[in-house]
C-alpha cells in the first residue's frame, strides 16, 4: 500500500513538472477582466490602473488594499486586466515567455535577483516606458518602509548588478 502511493505521488510530481515546463513558453490567457477593455487597448489601461497604485505601501508578503509586496503588486495589476501570476516573482518567472533586454514593450515584467539569496529570482517589475538602448522605466513596490514607485533602468546602484530578465505575459 504504501509502495503504490509513493509511485502516486512520484508520478503526480513528474506530471505536474512537465505541465509547468511545457506552460512556462506559453503566453497566457485573460479570463475575466475586471473592466471593459477594448481591442488593443490593454497595455493601456493596465498601466494607468498600475499609476493608480503610486504612493501604496509596501508590505512583505501581502497584496491588495493599498499595501503590496512586488509579487503582489504585479499579481494585482495583472489581474484587473483577467490576467492570473503566480504568487511570487519567483514563480511569475517562470510564465510567458522570455523577452531579450533590447525587445522590451510595455507591459513586460523585469525580474531582479534578490538581496537574500542572489542566486534566485527575488524582485519583479512591469516596463513602464521603454526609453532604448537597453533603458527602460519601470514601475514596481519598492522594499520596506518606500513605497510604489516609477524608477529608471540601468541605476548606478541596486537595479543594474542583479537584473535577470524580463517576460512577456500576452500580446
Amino acid at each position: 500500500m504504501m509502495k503504490k502511493k509513493i509511485i502516486l505521488l512520484l508520478c503526480t510530481i513528474f506530471f505536474v513538472t512537465v505541465i509547468e515546463a511545457q506552460s512556462s513558453q506559453k503566453m497566457l490567457k485573460p479570463q475575466k477582466a475586471d473592466i471593459e477593455i477594448a481591442p488593443g487597448d490593454t497595455v493601456d489601461v493596465m498601466l494607468k490602473y498600475a499609476e493608480t497604485l503610486l504612493g501604496s505601501r509596501y508590505g512583505r508578503s501581502k497584496i491588495g488594499g493599498k499595501t503590496f509586496d512586488c509579487s503582489g503588486y504585479t499579481r494585482e495589476v495583472f489581474h484587473k486586466i483577467g490576467y492570473t501570476l503566480g504568487a511570487s516573482s519567483r514563480d511569475q518567472y517562470k510564465q510567458g515567455a522570455p523577452v531579450r533586454l533590447d525587445s522590451l514593450k510595455r507591459g513586460d515584467l523585469v525580474f531582479w535577483r534578490g538581496t537574500r539569496n542572489r542566486k534566485s529570482i527575488g524582485h519583479v517589475g512591469i516596463v513602464f516606458e521603454v526609453l532604448g538602448g537597453g533603458r527602460f522605466r519601470f514601475i514596481h513596490a519598492t522594499r520596506p518602509g518606500r513605497s510604489v514607485v516609477i524608477e529608471t533602468f540601468p541605476d548606478p546602484y541596486y537595479y543594474s548588478k542583479r537584473y535577470v530578465g524580463a517576460r512577456r505575459i500576452f500580446y
